[in-house]
């Protein structure tokens, strides 16, 4: 009988050897993960049944001459490894093979090896259950309890107990070497497969991660090549990671120089911090990065990169312009408005100059034959009263905050008056043209607005040309369209309009900016130039008329702008002429103005007319005299702009007092009250100042024969 000791060893030896043969498995491991499970325990049985062909030839003897081998072992191991189907196949490919060999002990051979399957196929189903020493050591317990009974058919029963006597310990201690050994590698293969699926799982989130960056991340090296760059960068720039990756990024600045001073603070502060600078995009547009970036150093210190991230600010950059631009446009609204309250006060005070001025050059005419030597002298100080009462006017036309009040306006003389107003402050350098081929024309709108569209569109034409001079157009011209042409002229309506162009030879448009032309804020003029907002303005204004503007412009070429207004049914000249006699009377009239030379010269041309007057410089005193016979008077005749009492304040005093007097309200500027106002207080006519003596009479006789009230706004 063989010792116990010398039974471990040969055993030890023999899964020693079976441990070799794992560990080979180990290797084809992964081979065998790609396959099907019923494919891998197909495979892992005929691996381990090869095992137990060749283990059968190496035999221990353990009892008078009985000799065992590791078969069982093998199979046990082999189900622990491949599961039930591969303990089945390896048992098989034994039991078949010690058939073969024939002689004694092939019942036990058989018995042994299905039982080893029946353990492998147990130990696999509670492998993830093994997981500790104990917990080993009672799985190879079992599996030796198990396995034991199959040594019992060899010889007779009493030699049986026997050899289970002398091989229970070493036989149970070999089961549990070997499983522990292949619980080990099983265990570090999984630690392994653990580590690597933790990696792939880190791997594909860090992936993940940076493909969804909203932002661009980055790194470059010293000289500026990009190395790293997230796919955002395709949806920011258009351009595609493989695009950018092995290119210098200072190619894609607007500014290439920004470079130097990018590198420059990498170096000395080691990062950078909002650093804003415009990118070229694929489509050769720019958009606006913000960027965090730090200095990447090597062991000695030195600078051999960077990396970091960058924004797009684009549209907060867009949002800042906006909020600066509104700024401006409030800037420009307020010294606006400060110039109007200024053009108001010198309009009123001047026109009081001209009242006198006009007055006394009409009654000098009247006074002297018209072949006398001085009427020549005299027509010229009237021509110039006129001429400076229109400049007056056109001011207040830009200067004025009145409400949106639509009249038929006559386009020509909108026209005349705005290139009046232009031709004294357009450089030497620029010829101004213009062509009134349509005189009859007239248009629903407010005055102003219409001063306003003409003036942007010469002002930008004028601009266009201010450094290399050339030739502003301005016509007007009678359209008739037809369904086809207010068709393409984007919905007007067919039928008679006026066609105002405006052309220049300056610089032209690029195509790229036509679409906008017309959008708020939109400008490529310089800072100080001008806000953006003044085709916008224009654009409004003609699409509240119905009308449209066509813009025909080339680089180099000039633009062309032609606005299409509807013409105003009451486009027919007015066949009505002036009566030709000045009407006059002996009523008595209270005549109320707080300038001295205003009262004179008014007085003295209704006392022309046969009129008596009573004058007043101090409008208390008016009411006063007023009040004390109100009877006294046919009719007053008051200035709005007074110390004490305003105009509007004694007509309202006087209306009280004897409603239904005849008032009539003269002023040279006032923001208080206009027509509507006045004919509601019940006063009869409001004229501006200065008026000449027709004008004059008309009024103060339509007031006392009870006419309705008349506006005279010469």
């Amino acid at each position: 009988m063989i010792s116990g000791t010398a039974l471990f060893l040969a055993l030890f030896s023999n899964l020693a050897l079976l441990i070799v043969l794992v560990a080979a498995y180990g290797s084809c491991y992964n081979i065998l993960q790609k396959r099907s499970r019923l494919q891998r325990q197909v495979a892992v049985g005929l691996l381990f049944g090869c095992i137990v062909l060749i283990c059968m030839h190496v035999k221990i003897t353990v009892y008078h001459g009985v000799r065992v081998d590791q078969r069982n072992a093998i199979v046990i191991l082999c189900g622990l490894f491949g599961g039930p189907l591969a303990a089945v196949v390896s048992a098989a490919m034994g039991g078949v093979y010690r058939v073969l060999l024939g002689g004694d002990g092939i019942c036990g051979g058989l018995v042994g090896l299905s039982l080893s399957a029946a353990v492998g196929s147990g130990l696999h189903l509670t492998r993830p259950k093994i997981d500790s020493l104990w917990k080993i050591a009672l799985a190879s317990l079992c599996a030796t309890i198990l396995i034991l009974p199959g040594f019992l058919p060899i010889g007779s029963l009493r030699e049986g107990w026997e050899l289970l006597r002398s091989i229970a310990i070493p036989y149970g201690t070999a089961i549990f070497m070997g499983v522990f050994f292949v619980w080990l590698l099983l265990e570090r293969e999984e630690q392994r497969r653990r580590i690597e699926s933790d990696l792939v799982n880190s791997e594909k989130r860090y992936r993940e991660l940076f493909e969804s960056l909203v932002d661009i991340s980055y790194r470059m090296d010293r000289d500026g090549i990009v190395k790293i760059i997230s796919p955002s960068c395709e949806k920011i720039m258009g351009f595609s990671p493989d695009e950018v990756i092995g290119r210098d990024l200072t190619g894609f600045y607007r500014n290439p120089q920004l470079r130097t001073y990018l590198l420059e603070q990498l170096v000395e502060q080691g990062r950078l911090d909002n650093f804003e600078v415009e990118i070229r995009r694929k489509d050769g547009s720019y958009v606006w990065l913000s960027s965090n970036a730090r200095a990447i150093l090597d062991n000695g210190g030195n600078y051999v990169g960077a990396e970091g991230v960058a924004r797009d600010i684009t549209q907060l950059r867009k949002a800042q312009d906006e909020k600066r631009l509104l700024a401006e446009h409030l800037r420009q609204s307020q010294k606006m408005e400060s110039i109007g309250t200024l053009a108001g006060g010198i309009a009123h005070d001047f026109n009081n100059i001209l009242a006198a001025i006009i007055g006394y050059a009409e009654m000098a005419l009247q006074k002297i034959d018209s072949n006398h030597a001085a009427s020549q002298d005299i027509n010229g100080i009237m021509r110039a009263g006129l001429r400076a009462k229109e400049l007056v006017r056109h001011i207040l036309t830009f200067s004025r905050k009145s409400s949106y009040e639509t009249i038929p306006v006559e386009i020509h003389l909108a026209l005349k008056e705005v290139l009046r107003l232009l031709r004294a402050s357009t450089p030497s350098t620029i010829d101004i043209k213009e062509s009134m081929q349509y005189r009859r024309g007239k248009v629903q709108a407010d005055p102003t607005e219409i001063h306003q569209v003409i003036m942007n569109l010469c002002t930008n034409a004028i601009q266009a040309m201010e450094e290399t001079g050339g030739v502003l157009s301005v016509s007007l011209e009678k359209a008739e369209l037809t369904e086809d042409d207010a068709r393409a002229l984007s919905g007007l309506q067919p039928g008679a309009h006026v066609l105002i162009k405006v052309q220049d030879t300056g610089h032209g448009i690029p195509q790229e900016n036509m679409d906008r032309l017309f959008d708020p804020f939109f400008t490529t003029k310089e800072i100080g130039k001008g806000t953006g907002m003044g085709l916008a303005v224009v654009h409004g204004i003609v699409a509240r008329l119905n009308g449209t503007i066509a813009v025909e412009s080339r680089p180099g070429a000039g633009s062309t702008f032609s606005i299409y207004l509807p013409e105003s049914p009451d486009a027919q000249p007015d066949s009505a002429q002036k009566p030709s006699t000045t009407p006059k009377g002996n009523e008595r009239i209270l005549l109320v103005d707080d300038e001295p030379i205003v009262v004179e010269v008014t007085r003295r041309r209704l006392e022309l007319l046969g009129y008596r007057v009573t004058s007043f410089l101090q409008s208390d005193e008016a009411l006063e005299s007023f009040r004390s016979d109100p009877e006294a008077f046919d009719c007053v005749i008051t200035d709005q702009t007074m110390p004490k009492l305003t105009g509007e304040q004694l007509a309202r005093a006087v209306l009280d007092m004897r409603p239904g007097i005849p008032v009539i309200l003269c002023t040279g500027y006032s923001a208080v009250i206009n027509e509507d106002k006045a004919r509601k207080m019940g006063i009869r006519a409001f004229l501006m100042k200065p008026f000449n003596h027709q004008d004059l009479a008309e009024s103060v006789r339509n007031a006392l024969d009870k006419s309705e009230a008349v506006t005279i706004d010469t």
